[in-house]
């Protein structure tokens, strides 16, 4: 008898089909495999692995990404050899089910999960919510983390108010950059232009002093471009052929993600960011999107926070992560053999408990 449950990877049809089938409510750009597949592909540890949890049964649908990854790519002991845990791919995907699930179906689909988890030695799960998709029903004995503000623009407001909601500061700024001469707002058209995105992007994270991870190769944004154009946009504010500010949005039915980005300095002088988002607003409403996620910072209240909070300071939801322990026998002998505070650790494992 076929199982209602599996557990497949992003080339695998049962997935793109499930994806299919979601509402447009439920399909966002980070549930779809073939977009997951390029994420999967340009991970700097190859020895991560992207798999996704899929109920199914007639009609009822559950659907969970996540990254497995091998603790000993960053823990030395042997003991820990052959255990892993699971964080959220970079974006928001928490599980996500279709409108008519039942009790049942979820017991159903957490004893399977968790029984995939302890058979191939997964002692821990983390994950982020997805702002709107508000799928809270599963493993209601998760440790859940309220983490600051999650910053978002409802496209279904008109222009005009939407602008007025911004920060008096943030508007200023806007019209200041309106007024400079040979200020073009566009995206890019072709893959040439990408090697300037590119440049761009690199620059701004190492004045940031960004983590290893956000350093992106140029075939990562190279493959988005080409394989998913009806759901990216490469977006550029320049003047006279120079890029001064760009921004890669990813987009799926309802859903818009300012992704990764990154301004010049002689951007920053024209405001060319603070223009560039205005109008990447415009644009997406034009496309019949509805929201237009900003994300939050790195730590709460951060500039990063600040700034989106200009443009969101009425729109925003409360950034949740969950945490599920599955093996409490290893997670505790783990957190007991490794200091909470040792720097190098942390960055890469986070204990949490309730």
């Amino acid at each position: 008898m076929k199982s209602n449950f599996q557990v497949v990877d992003t080339t695998s049809k049962i997935w793109l089909d499930a994806f299919k089938k979601l509402k447009p409510e439920f399909k966002d750009i980070f549930y779809d495999p073939k977009f997951i597949e390029i994420l999967s592909k340009h991970f700097n540890n190859k020895k991560d692995k992207i798999k996704c949890a899929i109920y199914s049964k007639k009609k009822k649908l559950i659907i969970y990404p996540f990254l497995v990854r091998n603790l000993n790519t960053f823990i030395k002991s042997t003991f820990y050899r052959n255990y892993k845990d699971t964080t959220g791919i970079y974006g928001r995907n928490w599980i996500i089910n279709s409108n008519d699930i039942k009790k049942e179906n979820i017991i159903n689909f957490e004893n399977n999960l968790k029984g995939f988890f302890l058979k191939n030695k997964i002692i821990c799960s983390f994950d982020r919510a997805h702002p709107f998709i508000d799928s809270d029903l599963f493993f209601k004995k998760k440790i859940t983390k309220s983490v600051g503000k999650f910053f978002f623009i409802d496209l279904k407001k008109d222009l005009k108010v939407i602008f007025s909601e911004f920060k008096k500061s943030l508007r200023k700024e806007i019209k200041k950059a309106q007024k400079n001469k040979n200020i073009e707002f566009g995206y890019i058209k072709n893959s040439a232009e990408i090697h300037q995105f590119f440049s761009i992007y690199t620059k701004t994270m190492k004045n940031k002093n960004a983590k290893k991870f956000y350093f992106f190769k140029r075939n990562f944004f190279l493959d988005i471009f080409n394989k998913f154009k009806n759901s990216c946009k490469f977006y550029y504010i320049k003047k006279k052929n120079r890029l001064l500010s760009i921004e890669l949005v990813l987009y799926h039915k309802k859903y818009a993600h300012s992704y990764l980005g990154g301004t010049t300095e002689a951007g920053k002088q024209h405001y060319a960011n603070q223009l560039l988002k205005y109008k990447i607003i415009s644009d997406l409403k034009d496309k019949k999107i509805e929201y237009y996620l900003l994300g939050a910072g790195q730590k709460i209240d951060d500039g990063v926070a600040k700034y989106k909070e200009g443009f969101s300071n009425t729109s925003f939801k409360i950034s949740k992560i969950f945490f599920n322990i599955w093996d409490n026998k290893i997670f505790y002998k783990l957190k007991k053999d490794f200091k909470i505070d040792d720097h190098q650790f942390k960055n890469k494992f986070q204990f949490y408990e309730s």
